[in-house]
């Protein structure tokens, strides 16, 4: 059920990173984003109707581009079957928040 999608960004990493911190917190109903190293953030949405939350990763790694950042949405329960496209639409948020 999880969703990824890796995204090119013509900046130097640590803006990647910066920009994608932003990006995270400006997601419906995020309720904290957080550091778990140097490269990668994680954000928290609470329950809804349509899930009983998920988890937002962010890694953020150098490239030829400037920035190679994979943005992965995933449910926070595991026994949780149907998304109903929420993964999806937590990835397009962050993606169309970053620029690119």
């Amino acid at each position: 059920m999880a969703e990824t999608r890796t995204v090119e960004l013509p900046v130097a990493p640590d803006l990647a990173l910066q920009r994608a911190h932003q990006a995270l917190s400006g997601v419906k109903r995020v309720k904290e984003v957080r550091s778990t190293s140097p490269t990668s953030l994680v954000g928290k949405v609470g329950f809804s109707m349509a899930s009983y939350g998920e988890t937002i990763t962010v890694d953020v790694a150098p490239s030829a581009a400037g920035s190679s950042v994979t943005v992965t949405s995933k449910p926070t329960v595991g026994f949780q079957l149907v998304d109903w496209g929420k993964n999806r639409r937590n990835i397009e948020q962050v993606v169309a928040a970053l620029g690119s």
